[in-house]
């Protein structure tokens, strides 16, 4: 059995965007509440329900339509479209190959350690690091940054070349680091540096990367 780490965070919801808190236990179950704390209230969106509604709706008489013959064709028809389609669409990377040049953004994932080395391509004094992951200060979700909650911060993006079918291409990493690590080494855009990245996810549509280690 496949057992995964409890934890639970700040969030809104996202049909009526109110504050709710997200749960999720060890065995992967998960849940949204109004609090934390007996009794444990539910959120019950009324307009999730309403659009879950609405769909079930569209589903069943989607599901009529084929019952009575309309909006049928033959299977044939169906795998013949498919395979005309394999044939003059490339695959995603073999697009990406083709753009020399190319910038590709790399997203976080929690906990995901990664290596880069790259030149400095941006760099922004003062940066919000709450804002950029959609959090409040002192909340829980804040606590997961750690120390970068409390000190001041640099935001730097650095683009590493590719190797290999993707040569001439770069990633771009955006992500946090302390102030005064930027200060001691004199960072400036234009500069060569090689990052150790850790991820971080509080809340899914907004992932971050937050820098643990940085030599010039």
């Amino acid at each position: 059995m496949l057992y995964h780490t409890p934890r639970s965070f700040w969030t809104r919801c996202q049909f009526c965007n109110q504050p709710v808190f997200y749960y999720e236990n060890e065995l992967g179950s998960k849940v949204f509440f109004d609090d934390l704390g007996p009794p444990w209230p539910k959120h019950n969106c009324p307009e999730r329900q309403a659009q879950f509604a609405s769909r079930k709706a569209s589903l069943k008489a989607s599901r009529s339509k084929v019952k009575s013959g309309r909006q049928f064709k033959p299977i044939k028809d169906y795998q013949n479209r498919r395979r005309n389609r394999r044939k003059n669409v490339a695959s995603p990377s073999a697009s990406r190959d083709k753009k020399p040049g190319g910038i590709l953004k790399q997203v976080a994932k929690h906990d995901l350690t990664v290596s880069c080395q790259g030149v400095i391509a941006f760099k922004k004094d003062s940066a919000d690091i709450f804002k950029k992951a959609n959090l409040r200060p002192g909340s829980l979700g804040a606590s997961m940054l750690g120390r970068y909650s409390t000190e001041p911060l640099v935001q730097l993006t650095v683009h590493s070349p590719t190797r290999g079918k993707g040569r001439g291409q770069k990633l771009s990493f955006t992500f946090f680091i302390g102030q005064s690590i930027v200060k001691k080494l004199n960072l400036k855009e234009g500069m060569r540096v090689a990052a150790k990245l850790r991820g971080v996810v509080a809340i899914p549509s907004y992932p971050i990367w937050v820098c643990d280690q940085l030599n010039c």
